[in-house]
């Protein structure tokens, strides 16, 4: 009987092992060793051998942008065997020579450093993923992580608790790898957010998670000291969820996410607490006061005021901005910027980081900006000699600016994309750079000859450089020719704003010309015209006392008033009170 029964144990445990499958292949090891010493390793346990060449793996670069430096492998993996690729970059040391190496590659796919996340494919799907996405911070470095033996199904959304963390240059694991089937207990893991955070009031957030062995959607809740907020009432047993922290929601630093099965039965709590607090923002006033702040790469600046868009390209999404005093290089890497702009749109506010990018001030977005509240605006390029701009290139970084009687020193060859060229003029010389990738001249031939130029202003390393936009930049119709100049009227402000019942709307109109002011409601329908007329140079106050064209008061509420003349329009909001 005891025998029997014993036989009937073996039977069972051996079935068991060899219904013991994994889903797909997965990422077994992840090596971030010193110098060179990086590795992957993936296992096949599906039970049957798998083609790599329909197998390959992506990093994301320093915790942005979309996966790329794609590595496609080769050869057949067995069932119950491991695939091992190191990098074998020379000029350090690195795991090359091993005996349990698979493929040595000099692949950036595989010269990660801490915070690159590496993604496997199958047949162009992602499949399998180790490191946080979108994260800069360095959550992977001087790590050897191996993953554990229960696990049996590759998932996209990282999970740390899939993984045993060891010392840095641990390599005894690499070559093989342990499996047991997986585990039929049902469990939720969080995977974002899972160490200490902050998240401000009006800012988005991405929760993200996986599961095994759970049926039915599952609920998202913040928790704090047991009161349990309701964020997401169903959702995938895998997947992400974007939360917006609302303006009103209490601050605190004693909040977590939990996930949970609609009965409770089985969850998850993050385990560190988030901090809720309001947006630390420096408002500033013009692009010169951001240009004078800490370019600390953490401080979130605002700054208010009329900036025009004198060009844009979709390389890192990348847009220069110019109010009349400075410019500015915005660098939109993650497509944080979702409102569309012109050319010529003008800009009401920007916010987000300042930092310096090879001697480069760069304002990296923190959050969308608003609409344009104009378009088809200018400003009068500073019209400069090379030594002019040698000389003060710090004041003239970024902008639009004018040079006149330049010379290509070399002609022979056509226009080519990320290529250093000298210009001269009877003053110096400076390096005009092709840095616009998608500008209409690129294949075309360079001018030969003296000729006037529109360029924006850059510098790599303290190499001054200048880029034309596109084609019309060259020799531009007139020397006095107008691109994008400062605006011919600009209105400053009403005062007092709420008001009760008049309010004066300043305007300053630059030269004689007709100016309209006009007051809508919140509908677009016109209440009134303040004036339609010829005005000189200089500042106009025009006041209005909360009547409408027929002379009759309108109700309390919020009002617009839209100021326009040449090509310049412009509207902002004021509050009449009761």
């Amino acid at each position: 009987m005891k025998l029997r029964s014993l036989f009937i144990l073996l039977f069972v445990c051996l079935a068991a092992m060899l219904s013991a499958q994994a889903t797909n292949l997965i990422i077994s090891e992840y090596v971030e060793g010193t110098s060179y010493n990086k590795a992957i390793e993936i296992y096949n346990g599906t039970g049957s051998p798998v083609d790599l060449s329909t197998v390959s793996l992506k990093k994301q670069t320093n915790g942005a942008g979309s996966f790329g430096n794609e590595l496609v492998l080769s050869g057949v993996l067995q069932n119950d065997d491991v695939f091992v690729i190191v990098n074998s970059t020379s000029g350090g040391t690195n795991l090359a020579n091993e005996p349990f190496v698979d493929l040595a590659t000099t692949s950036q796919a595989v010269n990660f450093n801490g915070n690159d996340a590496v993604a496997l494919f199958r047949n162009g799907v992602m499949i399998d993923l180790v490191g946080y996405v979108d994260q800069v911070e360095m959550w992977g470095a001087e790590v050897t992580w191996v993953r554990n033996s229960n696990i049996a199904s590759p998932t996209t959304t990282f999970n740390m608790n899939e993984w045993t963390e060891y010392p840095q240059n641990t390599f005894s694991y690499l070559g093989w790898h342990t499996f047991t089937g997986g585990t039929t207990d049902p469990a939720i893991y969080i995977s974002y957010p899972n160490t200490a955070v902050t998240w401000y009031l009006g800012q988005t957030y991405t929760i993200a998670w996986s599961s095994v062995n759970i049926t039915g959607n599952l609920k998202i809740e913040l928790e704090n000291d047991g009161d349990l907020e309701l964020l997401a009432p169903s959702v995938e047993t895998s997947g992400s969820f974007d939360w917006t922290v609302p303006l009103t929601h209490a601050t605190g630093n004693n909040y977590r996410i939990k996930i949970s099965t609609q009965d409770n039965n089985v969850s998850d709590i993050s385990e560190e607490y988030i901090t809720i607090t309001e947006l630390p923002v420096t408002n500033l006033t013009s692009l010169a006061q951001l240009r004078a702040a800490n370019a600390d790469g953490t401080t979130i600046y605002q700054v208010t005021g009329d900036m025009v868009l004198t060009y844009q390209q979709s390389y890192r999404n990348k847009k220069y901005l110019q109010d009349i005093t400075g410019a500015i290089e915005i660098d939109d890497l993650n497509g944080v910027i979702t409102t569309a702009y012109q050319i010529g749109d003008m800009v009401p506010s920007i916010i987000g980081k300042l930092s310096v990018y090879h001697n480069l001030l760069q304002f990296t977005p923190f959050a969308n900006f608003p609409a344009a509240t104009s378009s088809g605006n200018y400003v009068t390029p500073a019209v400069l000699t090379i030594n002019d701009l040698n000389t003060l290139f710090d004041t003239y970084e970024s902008q639009l600016v004018r040079l006149n009687d330049v010379t290509f020193l070399d002609t022979s060859t056509p226009f080519a994309t990320g290529v250093n060229y000298t210009i001269s003029d009877n003053t110096g010389q400076i390096v005009f750079r092709t840095n616009f990738f998608e500008a209409d001249y690129i294949g075309q031939p360079i001018p030969t000859g003296a000729l006037n130029m529109l360029v924006i202003t850059t510098q790599y390393d303290n190499t001054n450089q200048v880029t034309a936009r596109f084609l019309a930049d060259f020799n531009p119709t007139s020397a006095n020719d107008e691109v994008i100049p400062q605006n011919p009227v600009t209105s400053l402000r009403n005062y007092p704003n709420p008001f009760k019942p008049f309010t004066t709307i300043s305007v300053d109109v630059k030269s004689p010309q007709t100016v309209e002011v006009e007051i809508y409601n919140t509908k677009g329908q016109l209440i009134r015209t303040l004036q339609s007329a010829s005005a000189n140079a200089g500042i106009h106050n025009l006041v209005w006392d909360s009547k409408d064209a027929s002379g009759r008061d309108v109700t309390a509420g919020i009002y617009l008033y839209k100021v326009k003349g040449g090509k310049f329009s412009s509207s902002k909001k004021m509050i009449l009170l009761k």
